[in-house]
Order: C-alpha cells, then structure tokens, then sequence
C-alpha cells in the first residue's frame, strides 16, 4: 500500500465503518497512559494485590478486611479492563487508600504490641531501657 497511489486504502484498511481510527485512538491513549507513569502503576496495584492476598492468608483474623470492598474492586476492576487508562485515577485512589490503611492497621497493633511486651517485661520484673532504677 505504501508503494501505491492509496487507491486501495479503503478496500483494506475499509470503508467509514472501519475500526482502525477508533483501534489506533486506544493504541495511543493507552501508550501514553502507560509510558507516563502508567505501567509503574499498574505493577504496583498487582503487587498490592498480591500482598493482601497474603495478609489475608497470614493474618484470617484481620488480614482479610484490611482493604475496603470498593478499593478492591476498583483494583480489580481497574486492572481486568482493555481501558485501563480511562480507570488510572480510580485505581491510584484505590491504592492510596489501602496503602494507608494498612500503614495505619500496622502502626495501631505494633504500638499495642509494644504495650503488651513492656507490660510482660515489667511484671517479670525487667527494667526497660532508660528507665530510672528505683531506690530503695
């Protein structure tokens, strides 16, 4: 075709009905989307995906509900569709969101951890780091 005067473009490429504008549109909107910061996106939303995943097997008891139901369905959503970049926004809030949650759940049950082993450390009678001996 490219040898020729185009005369044949519409019989290959085809007539007004064509999907070739509309297919090379989504061609490019999803390279841009992509080459833009995109692709790191939608490797770290299945990194997330997968990591929760394994919390939740960890972790039955909380792990589980860590992710709101509508974050990880925008995950999913987001990341099963052919028009990814039309959900990039929703899947970067989705992720922010769990990232958060599970950075809050984390710093919540560490503090609690570290309560609960001075609480022991002090019943056995264990002095803490920087804490003053008393005197007798």
């Amino acid at each position: 075709m490219l040898k020729q005067d185009a005369n044949g473009a519409t019989a290959l490429l085809g007539g007004a009905e064509s999907s070739v504008p509309a297919d090379a549109k989504w061609a490019r909107e999803i390279t841009e989307a992509l080459s833009t910061g995109g692709e790191a996106e939608v490797r770290f939303a299945k990194n997330i995906e997968s990591e929760l995943d394994d919390l939740a097997a960890l972790f039955p008891a909380g792990g589980a509900n860590i992710a709101l139901p509508a974050d990880t369905a925008a995950m999913r959503e987001a990341l099963a569709s052919d028009n990814i970049h039309e959900h990039l926004p929703a899947l970067r809030s989705a992720m922010r969101s769990t990232v958060d949650r599970v950075r809050a759940r984390f710093a919540e049950r560490r503090a609690t951890y570290v309560d609960s082993l001075h609480s022991v450390l002090r019943g056995a009678g264990w002095r803490l780091a920087g804490e003053e001996r008393d005197s007798d």
